[in-house]
């Protein structure tokens, strides 16, 4: 590819908008921490309780769903807030 084609691919493109701004990712990553947090411990004490088995294992299991998708989103903008900085 040439230079000059790449220079006219390069301004043609639309400029890349960010869907979270850098500054509050921090915010989202404590709040998503806290959020799985509170999943996890809730998911502690519906094992804990008297019910049947099954019925603990199907809501342990979504409520587990749940908490592991919010570690992740967390994990992801910890490291996108806090990894730009190091």
């Amino acid at each position: 590819m040439a230079y000059e084609e790449l220079y006219r691919e390069f301004n043609d493109t639309v400029p890349f908008q960010p869907i979270f701004q850098l500054a509050t990712q921090p915010k989202f990553a404590i709040i998503a921490s806290i959020i799985s947090l509170l999943l996890i411990t809730l998911s502690l004490s519906v094992s804990s309780s008297e019910k049947h088995f099954m019925t603990k294992l199907i809501f342990c299991a979504t409520i587990n769903i749940m908490a592991s998708g919010f570690v992740g989103i967390a994990a992801v903008f910890a490291a996108n807030s806090f990894g730009v900085y190091v």
